[in-house]
């Protein structure tokens, strides 16, 4: 297979190319990230990926990375809500309070990541503190 300079007929400078190839890597990134799904049930909740589902059994602390770029979106849904759920996201910066609580099945937050930290889209049943 030839390469992208070799297609262009050798247009394109080694910087270019990089730009390209770079560009490239970056949104086959986002593409997984956004066919990708977790199911969670402690501890450290993946922001490679766009989706995750929360399971929620007891007291149960979770946490959230920073995004990995301006614009990125976090899905989280409580998929288990069993003995008495009570299961506390707490992102490393967020806009809009300190944590996320989730602790009945079909509780939502989309959230969306800013230079300030996380910010909250959509909230459907979930208690922001």
């Amino acid at each position: 297979m030839a390469s992208l300079s070799q297609a262009l007929g050798g247009a394109l400078s080694a910087e270019a190319l990089a730009e390209v190839q770079s560009a490239v890597d970056a949104q086959a990134a986002r593409d997984t990230e956004r066919s990708s799904t977790e199911t969670v049930t402690t501890g450290a909740i993946s922001v490679a990926l766009a989706s995750s589902k929360v399971s929620v059994t007891g007291t149960v602390a979770y946490t959230l990375a920073d995004g990995t770029y301006i614009g990125q979106r976090k899905f989280l849904r409580c998929t288990v809500a069993a003995t008495t759920p009570d299961g506390t996201v707490t992102p490393d910066n967020f806009v809009d309070g300190a944590t996320i609580t989730l602790d009945a099945v079909g509780e939502q937050c989309i959230l969306e990541w800013h230079a300030a930290g996380w910010e909250v889209i959509s909230l459907t049943g979930a208690t922001i503190a």
